[in-house]
Parts: structure tokens; sequence; C-alpha cells
């Protein structure tokens, strides 16, 4: 399957707030982030076309809210979690130095299990 992604994504988990259009906020995180746009996991469900804006959490480094639309949203876990692909109104070339950074001062680059545990069946 070829790769349709216009930019390389960065692998990261950085907090942010979602606020919707009528201005009610939420915890969620990044999955992945590019400079055009963001996976996110979010406790609420969010419909295609909603725009919304993010405000990350980057430690030492103060970023304005950016706006966002969302692309589709998925369900996880029985309904309570969300993976939602969102597309930043204007690129934003500079998130991914800044979560490079940010994420390499908590070491959260990776998924927590790079690789998969090991499981050991008890007979």
């Amino acid at each position: 399957m070829r790769e349709r992604r216009k930019q390389p994504r960065l692998d990261v988990r950085l907090r942010a707030v979602v606020r919707d259009n009528r201005s009610k906020s939420w915890n969620a995180r990044t999955l992945d982030i590019s400079q055009g746009g963001a996976l996110l996991d979010s406790s609420r469900s969010l419909a295609s076309g909603a725009e919304i804006e993010l405000l990350f959490d980057l430690d030492t480094v103060e970023v304005a809210p950016i706006k966002a639309k969302v692309l589709r949203c998925h369900s996880a876990f029985w309904g309570r979690r969300h993976t939602v692909a969102v597309q930043f109104e204007d690129d934003f070339p500079a998130i991914m130095q800044i979560a490079e950074q940010t994420a390499s001062k908590r070491r959260v680059l990776k998924p927590a299990f790079a690789q998969p545990p090991k499981l050991e069946l008890a007979l």
C-alpha cells in the first residue's frame, strides 16, 4: 500500500487540551504528530468536520492554541476511548522539533512496549 501522508509523523505522547466550538474542554494526548496534524487519544467522540482548538503541554515552550479540523474519529475500548485524526488549520513546522525535545526530556518517543511482552501459558 502506498503511503499517502504528505509529512513524516513522530510517534510521541504529548498531553493536550481539546476545546470544541461550544467552549467545552477535556484532556487528550497525541499518539503521533506531524507539522500538518495529529492522531489523538480522546475520552470524547468528535464528528468528522468538527472544528476544534488544541493546546499542547510542551513543558517550558508556550504555544498558542492551534486550530484544527477533525478528519475522522474511531471508537475503541467499547466506546470509552476514541482515536481522533485532526488536520491543523495551518502547517506548523516547529511542532516537530518542539515535540521531539519535549518527548526526549520525558522519554516518551516510543510506545511503552516497543516489543510485545512475552506471554507464558501455564498448563
